[in-house]
C-alpha cells in the first residue's frame, strides 16, 4: 500500500475514475465518518456526480461553490495530507471503473453464452452497480434504484458475489445463471443505468 492509499485510508476519502470514451476523469468517493460512516460521492448542487480532468484537480475542489463536500473537516485535511504526495506528474486512481469496457461487452455484443462472460467484465459490471448504487442512494433517484435492483440486474450481480465471495459451487450457479438469464431484459435494464449514471456527470 503506497502514501496515498494509507492516506486515503486514514481519511476514507478516495481518489478514484471513469474511463469514457477512452478518456479519464477523476471523481471522489468515500465515508461520511460523522454521519455513521455512510457512503457518499462528491456531488455538485445538482446532485451530478462530479468528475476532474486530473487527479491533482481535488486541490482546488474546496473553492468550487457547487460542490457539495461531505464530512468537511475530514474531507479538507484530506486534500492537505495529498498535497505532497499527488504532484502534477503524478497521476493517481485508487479505483478505476471502465465504461468504455461495458458499453462495449455487455451493450454492444451478445450475451447468450452468459456464461462464457469475461471474468474481468463480470467483476467490472458488479464495481459499476455497486457505484450506481451508491449514487442513487444519495440522490434519491427511485428509479436507478429500481433498475438495479431488477431481477435482471440482480441475478449476475448475486452470481458474482455466490461464486467469487462466498465460495458456493461455481457449476450450480452458472447453471442457474444460464437457466435464468433473459439477454434482452438485461441490456435494456444495463442501458437504461447506464445512460442515467453518465447523464449526471458534471464535467470540470
Amino acid at each position: 500500500m503506497n502514501n496515498i492509499d494509507l492516506v486515503s485510508e486514514k481519511y476514507r476519502k478516495f481518489l478514484c475514475s471513469v474511463k469514457l470514451d477512452s478518456r479519464i476523469h477523476y471523481f471522489v468517493a468515500g465515508c461520511d465518518i460523522n454521519n455513521f460512516n455512510d457512503d457518499k460521492l462528491l456531488l455538485d448542487s445538482r446532485g451530478m456526480l462530479i468528475l476532474m480532468p486530473a487527479s491533482n484537480s481535488i486541490f482546488g475542489i474546496a473553492e468550487m461553490n457547487e460542490a457539495l463536500i461531505f464530512d468537511r473537516d475530514n474531507f479538507i485535511e484530506w486534500v492537505e495530507e495529498l498535497k505532497p504526495l499527488l504532484t502534477a506528474g503524478n497521476s493517481y486512481t485508487y479505483a478505476l471503473y471502465d465504461m468504455d469496457l461495458l458499453y462495449n461487452e455487455l451493450l454492444m455484443k451478445s450475451l447468450y453464452n452468459i456464461q462464457t462472460l469475461a471474468p474481468k467484465t463480470i467483476e467490472e459490471f458488479v464495481n459499476f452497480v455497486n457505484l450506481a448504487d451508491d449514487f442513487a442512494i444519495q440522490t434519491h433517484n427511485k428509479n436507478l434504484k429500481e433498475l438495479i435492483r431488477s431481477e435482471s440486474m440482480t441475478l449476475l450481480w448475486e452470481s458474482y458475489y455466490d461464486i467469487e465471495i462466498w465460495n458456493k459451487d461455481k457449476d450450480t450457479i452458472l447453471n442457474h445463471l444460464i437457466l435464468k438469464f433473459n439477454e434482452i431484459d438485461f441490456k435494456i435494464s444495463f442501458a437504461k443505468i447506464y445512460s442515467i449514471f453518465i447523464s449526471s456527470f458534471h464535467f470540470c
